[in-house]
């Protein structure tokens, strides 16, 4: 009885007592304050957080923008897709996304894109605990719109293509774990691209120039070995290779009755070293004048070994008159073909290949279809390829817009890729591209109104050569992949100049 008095007395004086009358409401309501806080801090991460999804959908809403130019099939509704969820991995990159809702509507004037994406993501300040006792996730959906409007005044386009067909293009891109080769994979882009051009009233491809170490030519029944480059001495034979055959070795005096070797036909001479040597030796004996001896010698050398690769880089480019090839870039006229029987290597020309130069006069479907099945092989002389799609437009006669797209995957070759010394570094057959655009290859193009876009197929250009400074800077581009070389395909051929822009979301 006692204990229970002195209990109803504590309890008395602690209610009576000013500082216990405060104390106790505080401690009544203080879960409710720490609930408060955590509640504030919660929503203050949540409206953060919001942002942060806001942000990143209206940047993948305009990213579509330049993606699509109509309505996607597909391969393209999941590239749509991995797009937008890259960007909000990117502005949130810990967190769990939701598949995007995307919906892109044709309008008359404009094509407007409409993006959703959804969020979860566990409480972070009243998750589980002893006041909140909740371990529910919380939710975030967002949207964004973009807006781009179609050019109704887009002008007709003439369109060259100049692609590498050498044979570095059956290699697969550098750091790619896909198995497709460069030539697979644009020819898989070639045929989207047709299907999209085929729909598309003002691009008008005109021609397609493959080339290797030259370009290949056909005229009515006749297949040539094209070098867009004026000669020095022009040919109208072509025989610029055949012509050293060991019959020529008759019009050196002295060598008349050199023997049963005059008969040999052309590029049939023995290249065995004892047998070289014999036949040389016997030109020295039979010639005095030294100025002729050394003619005979050399002629003879091209005649035995003239299907050698560096012989041949050496013949056509001691043919090429740079200076009026540079001035015939804007007008016609004779250039350097030669008979396709006459060249003895496959790095010429795209020998023993069915890829060939096509333009309106020789295309049976369309340039693009017919290229579809174009084989690769051969080195590389990107200037024979770029002046040969130039006197594609030559054949035009209208008021359309010009482009001419260069493709190639790798330098001109070279001594280091033909694995020489330094010595061979300086050789004129291996700088013809680069002493062109020097002398102003690029400029003259130019002045024919056409617009020349350049794309680096899985290597950066050597330094040596400018293609940034030849094309434009935004005319100029390198795809490291697949996927980047249909981008930026794409975006040359079918993008108009309209860009999109964010309206107000939904």
């Amino acid at each position: 009885m006692l204990e229970k008095n002195i209990t109803f007395i504590k309890i008395k004086n602690f209610i009576n007592n000013e500082s216990g009358a405060i104390l106790l409401p505080f401690i009544i309501l203080l879960p409710f304050f720490i609930g408060l806080i955590f509640v504030s801090f919660e929503i203050s991460h949540f409206i953060q957080k919001k942002a942060r999804v806001s942000d990143a959908i209206e940047q993948a809403a305009l990213a579509l923008t330049v993606e699509n130019n109509n309505n996607p099939d597909a391969i393209q509704v999941q590239k749509n897709n991995a797009l937008v969820s890259s960007y909000a991995s990117a502005y949130l990159p810990s967190e769990t996304f939701s598949i995007p809702r995307i919906t892109i509507a044709s309008n008359t004037n404009h094509l407007q894109y409409n993006v959703a994406i959804t969020m979860n993501y566990p409480a972070l300040f009243l998750n589980n605990t002893l006041l909140t006792r909740t371990n529910e996730n919380i939710s975030i959906t967002d949207s964004g719109a973009a807006k781009k409007y179609i050019s109704n005044h887009s002008e007709p386009t003439d369109v060259v293509f100049v692609a590498d067909y050498s044979g570095s293009m059956k290699k697969p891109f550098e750091n790619s774990t896909s198995p497709e080769s460069k030539i697979e994979a644009l020819t898989r882009i070639f045929k989207k691209l047709n299907n999209k051009i085929d729909n598309n009233d003002v691009i008008n491809v005109i021609g397609f120039a493959p080339f290797s170490w030259g370009s290949k030519k056909i005229i009515k029944n006749e297949t040539f070995c094209h070098y867009p480059f004026v000669p020095k001495k022009y040919r109208s034979k072509g025989n610029y290779l055949s012509r050293y055959t060991a019959s020529g070795l008759k019009k050196f005096p002295g060598l008349e009755n050199l023997g049963d070797i005059l008969s040999t036909e052309y590029g049939k001479l023995s290249q065995e070293q004892k047998d070289y040597s014999a036949i040389r030796d016997k030109i020295n004996n039979l010639i005095i004048d030294d100025d002729y001896r050394s003619k005979a010698v050399s002629f003879f050398r091209y005649a035995t070994f003239i299907d050698s690769t560096l012989l041949m880089y050496e013949i056509i480019a001691d043919n090429i008159d740079y200076d009026k090839t540079i001035e015939s870039i804007t007008h016609n006229t004779k250039t350097i073909d030669i008979p396709i029987s006459d060249v003895l290597n496959d790095n010429f020309c795209l020998r023993h290949i069915n890829t060939h130069i096509i333009d309106k006069n020789n295309m049976s479907n369309s340039i693009l279809s017919d290229a579809l099945s174009f084989d690769v092989r051969g080195a590389t002389l990107i200037s024979s390829g770029i002046l040969a799609g130039n006197n594609i437009f030559k054949q035009t006669n209208d008021d359309h817009k010009k482009l001419m797209i260069i493709l190639s995957d790798g330098d001109d070759s070279n001594h280091i890729n033909s694995e020489l010394s330094d010595d061979y570094k300086d050789k004129n057959y291996f700088n013809i591209t680069k002493k062109l655009v020097e002398k102003g290859m690029c400029e003259r193009i130019k002045e024919n109104n056409i617009r020349m876009v350049f794309i680096g197929i899985g290597y950066v250009p050597r330094e040596d050569i400018d293609w940034k400074k030849c094309v434009g800077e935004n005319n100029f581009f390198l795809a490291q992949n697949a996927h980047e070389l249909e981008q930026d395909l794409e975006q040359v051929l079918l993008a108009n100049d309209e860009v999109g822009r964010n309206i107000p979301k939904n």
